[in-house]
């Protein structure tokens, strides 16, 4: 009786252990096809990927259409035919009147109604600006904070601020409070200080040398608020406090001269430092009491420059959706193969270079945010773009470079000049400008150049099935490298003009290739699974799962009738 006991246990826990390998083999195949259908393009279907469900009421006027068809059918929205790509992708701007606007989209057998509804917009009043009486502190607890100027409409960035900051709050507007110089946080970035500080004091004052940083370090009775401003040789710096007692000494070669001034209101001392070699950028510490200012250098070769890059996006967090919504390459999607296409690049250059997520994972902004710690030489977050429901999509394309900080203007406006110079002939550009001024947490890095590269419009048909052609996703990324490149070779030669003459120049990418036939070009649309491919999948699983069940009872049978 104990023997087959025994028996009978150690064959449930090999049918035990068969049921779990059989699921977790089944869950592992599921998500293989999951990775692989993740550029499915369902060709036999009408689908409006926008607007969706959550968007069909507007105050808007007009707005834009997207969706994928049947492409063997034409495409109608109200009985006006609607112009599809190959892949039939198609996008329709549509006027809207107040009240419920009615849209009949019909493809071959396929037809769906939408129902837009217009209203009133509601009276918008601007947030009333309140001063406190009295004394409150508030300080910052994470990096690279962004803050704006008072009453500014384009909302520019003015200095970001480093966890710790310490600062009088003067008031508050609407979701911002009012600090003590005069700009704005919002207030989700501030916490409160439950005491006031009686006196914020700064005092000492050292310059030192390290690697390619000069640092200058202050002792301050709180961590004060600051501005830091770069041009070209000359560093402001601006630290506000009670009172002063600091004192900086020019510290040749590296400084050539520093001058110094008070100012009565808000009170505060200013720093103007001449530099001998050109910044470009700074970093802001606090410890133990100390304030650091590390103004950042150039890279002496290329074998000691650092490129940080992040593909937008990731996981759970797809991004803008195109044509196909999710049954189609998503923007995540997009930008992982573009950065890594640009990775590969710069370490083939002999460039040192961190991709920040490199497979399908969501990582938290502020995550990517404690990046910026590592201190690279320019920092560049890889996205495809999308505009607003009222816009028409179809007057969207061409890649762009957002930057929101001055230091990176400049550098922004030449790698995308030299990017669309490649892509020239894929798509056309996008209007002028290409590099515009936009407050993103990916573009506030201050040790250095920091910006945010949108490759395309996801809401573009033609744009889209464009990027669904290896063919273009490569030369983006390489464009993408050969910027970036660019630009830390023209840090080296600043520095030292004979390293030019060890610099072999950018190699030209070849002329662009056809990548309008899909069927010629190898897009990444090749591989197209139809439902029958998912019921066939599924199918299998539920074959392989019944199978092991069978042959565990079969493997127990015995022991079950020799019970008997």
């Amino acid at each position: 009786m104990i023997f087959c006991y025994t028996i009978i246990m150690k064959k449930t826990i090999i049918l035990f252990l068969l049921i779990i390998f059989s699921l977790s083999f089944s869950a592992s195949a599921v998500s293989d096809f999951a990775r692989s259908r993740i550029f499915y393009d369902d060709q036999y279907m009408l689908l409006i990927t926008h607007p969706n469900e959550n968007s069909r009421v507007t105050t808007s006027s007009r707005m834009s259409f997207l969706g994928d068809s049947d492409k063997r059918h034409r495409v109608y929205i109200n009985g006006e035919q609607v112009a599809t790509t190959e892949n039939g992708f198609f996008t329709y701007y549509a006027e809207l009147e107040l009240g419920e606007n009615q849209f009949l989209i019909v493809n071959g057998i396929h037809s769906e109604l939408i129902t837009i509804t217009r209203e009133e917009p509601a009276q918008w009043l601007p947030p009333e600006t309140v001063y406190f009486t009295d004394e409150i502190f508030g300080t910052v607890e994470a990096d690279f904070v962004p803050r704006f100027a008072y009453f500014d409409d384009d909302m520019n960035a003015k200095t970001p601020l480093m966890s710790g900051t310490t600062f009088r709050i003067l008031g508050e507007r609407g979701d911002y409070y009012i600090i003590g110089d005069g700009t704005m946080l919002f207030k989700n970035h501030v916490k409160r200080l439950a005491q006031p500080i009686s006196e914020l004091i700064i005092s000492g004052g050292e310059i030192t040398a390290s690697g390619n940083n000069i640092n200058i370090s202050f002792d301050v009775s709180d961590n004060p608020l600051y501005e830091i401003i770069l041009d070209e040789e000359t560093a402001v710096l601006i630290l506000y406090a009670d009172t002063d007692l600091s004192e900086l000494n020019t510290a040749p070669p590296h400084i050539t001269q520093i001058s110094k001034s008070v100012q009565a209101s808000p009170s505060a001392v200013e720093y103007n430092i001449e530099f001998a070699r050109v910044p470009v950028g700074y970093m802001v510490g606090f410890a133990d009491g100390r304030m650091n200012i590390a103004f950042r250098f150039a890279p002496a070769d290329l074998s000691q420059a650092f490129v940080l890059l992040d593909a937008g996006h990731g996981g759970a967090d797809p991004g803008a959706l195109g044509p196909p919504g999710e049954f189609g390459s998503m923007e995540k999607d997009f930008n992982l193969y573009v950065a890594e296409v640009a990775r590969d690049y710069l370490l083939n250059a002999g460039i040192d270079t961190l991709l920040i997520r490199d497979t399908n994972e969501f990582v938290p902004i502020m995550e990517r945010v404690e990046y910026f710690a590592l201190e690279p030489d320019i920092s560049v977050s890889v996205h495809a773009n999308s505009a607003p429901l009222s816009a028409d999509f179809s007057s969207f394309s061409g890649p762009l470079m957002y930057f929101t900080l001055d230091i990176s203007e400049d550098t922004a406006s030449n790698m995308i000049e030299l990017i669309n110079s490649e892509v020239d002939g894929f798509t056309p550009h996008a209007a002028l400008p290409w590099h515009r001024r936009q407050n993103f947490a990916m573009a506030r890095y201050t040790g250095g150049p920091s910006m945010l590269f949108e490759m395309g419009f996801m809401c573009n048909p033609t744009e889209y099935e464009l990027m669904l052609h290896y063919a273009y996703l490569d030369r983006l990324g390489t464009a993408l490298g050969m910027s970036i490149e660019q630009y830390i070779k023209g840090l080296i030669t600043a520095e030292n003009p004979e390293a030019a003459e060890t610099f072999a120049p950018l190699p030209p990418l070849p002329p662009p290739p056809v990548v309008y036939d899909i069927e010629d070009t190898h897009p990444v649309l090749l591989h197209i699974y139809t439902p029958e491919d998912v019921d066939s999948a599924v199918n299998k699983y539920i074959i392989l799962i019944a199978s092991v069940i069978f042959a565990g009872v079969l493997l127990c049978l015995p022991s079950i009738l020799r019970r008997r």
